[in-house]
């Protein structure tokens, strides 16, 4: 689209819109680069030399600090809150320029190779690793909620939309039905009580997904999708890519989809499985 520059996110022009802001459900969106350097902003920077504005005396509080228990891990450089025109705010953060992993996968054909697939299932569990430090479940991990910092298959992946997330310490059990069908574990259908287990079926499922270019169940409501987990006696692999594939990937895409979350894989023994070894 054509390119408008003028002030953005501040009255010193430290940056500067580079893309006309798209409107988005809360707010609007667009694409901003350094004005003094004619950079994108990476993921914590702000403006010339990364430096933040030097807010205005007396600058109102326009949204409140979340709970601590909400706060983001600390290593990872969180949104910058900017002065702007009154009443706005401007969140500063890193363009992820390859799109999400479903827009990916329809550029690569309705599915991806073995390799690529073990390569992201990787990164997506380093990502997990952090978020259980935190005792953070996601509970909504999908291909939209992937996002790819560039375009092809040396991407790095970024787990995006923390909104239904929630902490739960060891020992403790969720009992909330939220998520998205395709990828949403049994046991939250069922309003059984459930803990971190319920990201690895998503997993499971995104894996599948990408292998297949389908995902592994489908339904039109909770009850459909349950009724199809059920009937599934082995996972509906496409018998195009069956041959292709090394038994230790199918192995760990079944076992992250097992019903059963207490046989189903931990993210220790995900992260330790042959099909993720180097």
């Amino acid at each position: 689209g054509r390119e408008e520059h003028g002030d953005a996110a501040d009255g010193g022009g430290r940056l500067r819109a580079a893309r006309a802001p798209r409107r988005a459900a809360p707010g609007h969106v667009g694409v901003a680069r350094g004005a003094a350097v004619d950079r994108r902003p990476r993921g914590g920077e702000a403006g010339a030399a990364g430096r933040p504005p030097r807010p205005p005396p007396r600058q109102p509080r326009l949204r409140a600090p979340l709970p601590r228990r909400r706060q983001p891990p600390q290593h990872h450089p969180p949104p910058r809150r900017r002065p702007g025109t009154p009443g706005c705010i401007y969140l500063v953060m890193e363009l992820c320029e390859g799109g999400d992993l479903a827009t990916y996968i329809e550029r690569s054909g309705g599915r991806v190779e073995e390799s690529v697939a073990r390569n992201f299932m990787r990164q997506i569990g380093a990502g997990l690793q952090v978020l259980r430090r935190h005792h953070v479940v996601h509970r909504d991990l999908k291909p939209e909620n992937i996002l790819l910092s560039c375009l092809g298959s040396d991407a790095i992946l970024k787990i995006s939309d923390f909104g239904l997330s929630r902490v739960l310490h060891p020992g403790e059990y969720a009992e909330t039905a939220c998520g998205t069908r395709l990828y949403m574990a049994p046991e939250v259908m069922l309003f059984q009580k459930y803990d971190d287990k319920v990201d690895l079926w998503s997993i499971g499922a995104i894996l599948f997904e990408l292998l297949n270019g389908y995902p592994p169940f489908r339904g039109r409501s909770n009850v459909q999708m349950l009724q199809c987990i059920n009937r599934t006696g082995s996972l509906p692999f496409s018998q195009l890519v069956v041959p292709s594939l090394h038994p230790d990937c199918i192995d760990i895409c079944t076992r992250l989809l097992c019903t059963n979350p207490v046989k189903r894989l931990s993210l220790q023994e995900f992260i330790n499985h042959g099909f993720l070894r180097p």
